[in-house]
This record gives structure tokens, C-alpha cells and sequence, in this order.
């Protein structure tokens, strides 16, 4: 996927153009939100959780930043995904 703005990217695959995109996407980012939030409650260590799922994570916000921090900006909350970036 490349992209070169947020309008760029949002006219490809937001799920208001793309929803097979958006689903997608969205149960991956769904279920590291989850882990995240259980993290964040003490359900689970955040070292455990790095130790299995550092890779898809880090993966995750090199590509996505830009984008999860402009859709704080507009549509997501502004906590979304924070685990990811603390």
C-alpha cells in the first residue's frame, strides 16, 4: 500500500470508499487493541505481550502511524491505540 497524504490515503481505503479494506484492517487492529487494553487493566504483562506479538505490532505502527494519528485527529478517539504508541 503505498500513500502519499491522508487525503491520498482516505480516497483509497477508508472504509466510506474500501469496506473489504476497512474489515480487514480492522479486525487486525481490533484485536491488538484488545491485547492493549488488557495490558493496560493488568490482565495481561506487557513484556508477555511484547515477547509474542512484538513484531506484527511494530509492523503495524511503522506503517500505520501517520494514518492512526490523523484519524485521532478526526474519527477515532484521541487515546485510540495509544498502547501503541506509549
Amino acid at each position: 500500500m503505498k500513500r502519499n497524504t491522508i487525503d491520498d490515503y482516505m480516497s483509497k481505503y477508508d472504509s466510506s470508499v474500501n469496506p473489504d479494506n476497512f474489515a480487514d484492517r480492522w479486525s487486525f487492529l481490533g484485536v491488538l487493541d484488545v491485547l492493549g487494553y488488557q495490558c493496560k487493566v493488568g490482565l495481561i504483562d506487557l513484556d508477555i505481550l511484547y515477547e509474542l506479538n512484538w513484531a506484527p505490532i511494530l509492523m503495524l505502527w511503522i506503517k500505520f502511524k501517520l494514518i492512526i494519528m490523523e484519524y485521532r485527529k478526526s474519527v477515532y478517539s484521541k487515546d485510540s491505540y495509544l498502547i501503541l504508541s506509549s
